[in-house]
């Protein structure tokens, strides 16, 4: 399991060391744990807080603030579990992680998503704190923000950011 030591550098002698990242594993794991906040944030806020709101009789705001803190935790948990169960049936070894840590680095799609997620949640806890501060509104903001990020992403790479922005200038235009 060498292969998979947080502190493995890229063996210069195979690779460029300007095309990968410096310590492949921590990009490859990051990138696992990162879709797992996401997915486990997504889910919560569509699924988890109308489900919990509705079975439990409560105030959809109250069902967020137990649902929302512990998803991105679910979420990245079954992430690295798969992880770990895909290694376990089919092992990366050194050049597959290499080359997944390759990829998710030069995928401005997956760096872009990731940024406005972290993006959502930084804001998210920026209006927490302000709003209603405690631990628990902090944390549910934080994965309501990554969320909203995600969603973010998906409306501007589907083009109807753009698509608005046209037609509020056509609409300018006109008066």
């Amino acid at each position: 399991m060498e292969e998979w030591d947080l502190n493995r550098k890229v063996d210069e002698s195979k690779y460029d060391s300007t095309e990968l990242p410096t310590y492949p594993v921590r990009t490859f794991v990051g990138h696992v744990a990162m879709k797992g906040v996401q997915a486990g944030s997504i889910l919560g806020l569509a699924i988890g807080v109308p489900l919990i709101a509705y079975l439990r009789k409560m105030p959809i705001s109250k069902a967020w603030l137990k649902v929302m803190p512990i998803v991105p935790i679910i979420g990245t948990i079954g992430s690295l579990s798969l992880l770990y169960g895909k290694n376990a049936t089919t092992p990366f070894g050194s050049d597959g992680i290499d080359d997944r840590a390759f990829r998710i680095m030069h995928n401005k799609g997956q760096v872009k998503v990731d940024k406005y997620s972290v993006v959502g949640s930084v804001l998210g806890m920026g209006c927490a704190t302000v709003m209603a501060p405690g631990i628990g509104p902090i944390f549910a903001a934080a994965s309501t923000g990554v969320a909203v990020g995600c969603a973010y992403y998906k409306i501007d790479s589907l083009g109807l950011l753009d698509s608005v922005a046209s037609q509020l200038e056509q609409m300018k235009k006109e008066t």
